[in-house]
């Protein structure tokens, strides 16, 4: 059985761009979503702190819900990430996509004419 696509999830960096300083513990880095079903994604979506805060092994997980995006039954989306640090935005994420499907009801069974 497929899964309905619900939520992002990506890995926080732990390290600035020259691979050898670590970003502190105490800096609040931001994290964006580019969203849309073009390519490359214009739509932005800012992840909430709150589910920053409550990362797991320095995993994200965030809900479509939680950034107020709807998806679409039989759309295509295409999605990147961005990490933000004291005004400095990384580089895009590797590009993800994926087609929104809904869960569709089984036919009806038993059906028949008397």
């Amino acid at each position: 059985m497929s899964q309905v696509a619900t939520k992002f999830v990506f890995t926080v960096p732990t390290m600035f761009s020259d691979d050898s300083t670590p970003i502190p513990a105490s800096d609040t880095v931001s994290y964006t979503i580019y969203l849309d079903s073009v390519n490359p994604p214009l739509a932005s979506y800012a992840v909430p702190a709150a589910a920053v805060a409550a990362a797991k092994d320095g995993v994200v997980s965030v809900l479509f819900s939680d950034l107020g995006f709807t998806p679409v039954h039989g759309t295509t989306y295409f999605c990147e990430v961005t990490a933000t640090d004291n005004g400095m935005t990384s580089g895009l994420s590797n590009l993800d996509s994926f087609l929104y499907a809904s869960l569709t009801p089984k036919p009806p069974t038993g059906f028949s004419h008397v």
